[in-house]
């Protein structure tokens, strides 16, 4: 198969818990767009599993063999977990680039020409497979935009942000950050003084978690700069939740994408969002609020 050529890819970029997901899952629905999915992360090295992605050529396939995940986990039934849902999939990056892709800010770090070769073609399979136009890729953590640019020259990127106090009140939380609460989650982001500045906050798990967002905000900006006009777009999760049909239509018309039916269906079914925004108001004490907003600073 001759590989087809990536144009303007447009990248979902996140802290974690910032909303990203589901503004993913709500742009996902554009029948213009192909993307990696969860068998992609489950089968990494399966090319019969790889077949999949021609469910998406049919439109009535795709709308029946197609699912996302509910917002909240605990609607999920064993059909969803079944089902082709859009994913990051970590596993499948590891096995396409030489770096550590999951695990690293990956700042300054340019991909290798063999990485390049194989992002390329994987990419471009699946663009065939799905027979779609465009390119949707997901990320969230360290937004990585040195290390994507490499990849894809002309990548747009939509940077879904939210504020601290609730992110790291949800990160904390998750079941995939409880191997992170005592050492970074992510390599070469920190300063070398880490350790020395989390002592001051005595060791406070919250206070590791704001100093790793306050690197990706950090870093995030430093990355922006050296981007051209019209390849980032920042909105935000409060913005999304008030208003999802014009949010998703600004981010549509920067992305040099007309409206979508499909996308306008799933939005706007009865009780698609909750504003889950203001729960750390509750759940955090004022001297964890008081200590997230010191550490990240102008990132808040």
């Amino acid at each position: 198969m001759k590989n087809i050529q990536i144009q303007r890819p447009i990248i979902i970029i996140g802290s974690g818990r910032s909303g990203s997901t589901i503004f993913f899952e709500a742009i996902s629905h554009h029948k213009k767009l192909g993307w990696m999915t969860n068998y992609d992360g489950k089968f990494p090295a399966s090319r019969l599993v790889a077949l999949h992605h021609y469910c998406r050529r049919s439109s009535v396939v795709d709308r029946t063999f197609v699912t996302n995940k509910p917002q909240n986990k605990k609607n999920r039934n064993l059909l969803d977990k079944v089902l082709i849902r859009p994913e990051e999939a970590y596993a499948k990056w590891a096995l396409l680039l030489d770096e550590n892709f999951a695990h690293d800010y990956l700042h300054n770090v340019v991909a290798s020409d063999a990485g390049k070769k194989r992002v390329g073609h994987f990419f471009s399979t699946i663009l065939h497979k799905q027979n779609k136009e465009r390119l949707l890729i997901k990320t969230t953590g360290p937004t990585r935009m040195d290390h994507l640019s490499s990849l894809f020259p002309d990548a747009c990127f939509i940077h879904v942000k939210r504020d601290a106090c609730a992110v790291i009140n949800s990160i904390v939380k998750t079941d995939f950050w409880q191997d992170s609460m005592d050492s970074p989650r992510w390599s070469n982001g920190l300063a070398d003084s880490w350790p020395e500045e989390w002592e001051r906050y005595n060791l406070h798990p919250m206070a590791l978690v704001a100093m790793q967002y306050k690197a990706i905000m950090d870093i995030c900006q430093s990355e922006q700069s050296r981007l051209g006009e019209g390849r980032y777009l920042e909105i935000t999760y409060q913005e999304f939740i008030a208003d999802p049909m014009s949010t998703m239509n600004r981010v549509l018309d920067y992305v040099g994408l007309s409206a979508s039916d499909e996308v306008n269906r799933y939005i706007n079914a009865p009780g698609r969002y909750q504003n889950m925004d203001n729960k750390y108001e509750s759940e955090l004490s004022s001297n964890e609020i008081s200590m997230i907003r010191q550490i990240v600073g102008h990132a808040s």
